[in-house]
């Protein structure tokens, strides 16, 4: 590690509740900057490996000591089939032996309303298989009808972190259906063998790329993807498609760099500021049908040549009021001349300057 707000301090001198930018760098040498509170409090890791994680290192852990008490092979992160078709259901823990089906409930991210919500809707979907949730005690029960009630197994220790003791509620749901399922948890090397293993596993998929990410989801907006802000190591694979990252692109029309938002370019459809600028120009001088200047001066039509402005663009395609410079050819000489269609709409008897001379001139001499 590398304290960056704090150069004098290193590893042994940060304290670990500090607030000073770190810069770490992971087994697989990512590097990237957190503060050490957030490392030490909420157990940050390196925003690359844990790009493609969709399941924990709780869970994996929970996993094999349940595989080692009861010999039973359990799956992980597991997908099923909603029943009547439909979007599959995505399972923390399944033993297929008994076609168990578990999913676990950490404080930290089933604790809002919104999410007791989603879990109580969970279990109802589920409520034709053998299915439950281990809650820990110090959340609500989740509001769920008759039997259904039971599906909620509470944790009977205080220590979230512990996988043992989500283990031991799992082996009390498995006993329930069988009875004769060893239900002790080996202690000491076998069990430290087993979670040694889990987080091999674990730290194999988390260094893999996202099954849905910004790339796959959105791949225009991938090709124009320069770099991510902070987090130079990471692509449009490592990226999810909605994420709050700002990201560096490159405009695919006019070739310029501008930094926004992955979410912004995906949910509202954000892209090149000037492009965007002059798209909005083009679109504000764009008249109404029925107003722009031919249709108001149609007998100035005949004398318009060119707009230097914006090649290409006639008068059909012009408000009255553009101050786009145009050539004309004058009524009353001939002669080319430049002027805007701004200027010809406040005057439409308008003439070059030679002719606008002669007359005022005419118009002054003694009659």
């Amino acid at each position: 590690m590398e304290n960056l707000t704090r150069a004098d301090r290193d590893a042994d001198s940060t304290p670990c509740g500090s607030h000073d930018r770190v810069l770490w760098r992971c087994v697989v040498d990512h590097s990237w900057e957190t503060t050490a509170r957030q490392r030490v409090k909420y157990g940050t890791q390196c925003p690359v490996c844990l790009s493609s994680l969709r399941v924990s290192r709780l869970e994996h852990r929970v996993a094999a000591a349940v595989a080692l008490a009861t010999g039973l092979p359990v799956e992980v992160d597991a997908v099923v089939l909603r029943a009547g078709g439909g979007p599959v259901e995505r399972i923390d823990l399944v033993v297929d032996d008994i076609d168990l089906y578990v999913d676990l409930d950490p404080t930290r991210w089933h604790a809002p309303t919104e999410a007791q919500a989603r879990d109580a809707r969970k279990v109802v979907r589920l409520a034709g298989r053998r299915y439950v949730r281990i809650r820990p005690r110090g959340l609500p029960v989740l509001a769920l009808p008759g039997d259904l009630r039971l599906r909620q197994v509470p944790l009977t220790s205080e220590d979230e972190t512990d996988p043992c003791a989500w283990a031991a509620a799992i082996i009390s749901v498995i006993c329930s259906y069988r009875p004769d399922t060893p239900s002790v948890i080996p202690v000491g090397a076998p069990l430290d063998d087993a979670v040694a293993r889990a987080d091999e596993r674990w730290r194999e998929l988390r260094a893999g790329l996202r099954g849905h990410s910004l790339l796959t989801e959105h791949p225009e907006v991938a090709a124009e993807l320069v770099g991510v802000v902070g987090r130079p190591a990471l692509s449009a694979a490592h990226l999810p498609p909605a994420g709050d990252d700002r990201g560096i692109w490159r405009c695919g029309g006019c070739g310029g760099t501008y930094e926004a938002r992955v979410a912004n370019r995906t949910r509202l459809g954000t892209a090149c500021p000037s492009c965007s600028a002059r798209r909005g120009a083009r679109k504000s001088s764009t008249p109404a049908p029925g107003t722009s200047f031919a249709d108001v001066h149609p007998q100035l039509v005949g004398y318009f040549l060119e707009d230097v402005t914006a090649p290409g663009r006639t008068l059909s395609e012009m408000k009255p009021n553009s101050i786009d410079r145009c050539l004309w050819t004058c009524p009353h000489c001939g002669q080319v001349w430049t002027a805007t269609p701004h200027s010809l709409n406040r005057n439409p008897r308008r003439s070059c300057r030679a002719c606008s001379g002669r007359r005022s001139a005419a118009s002054r001499a003694p009659r």
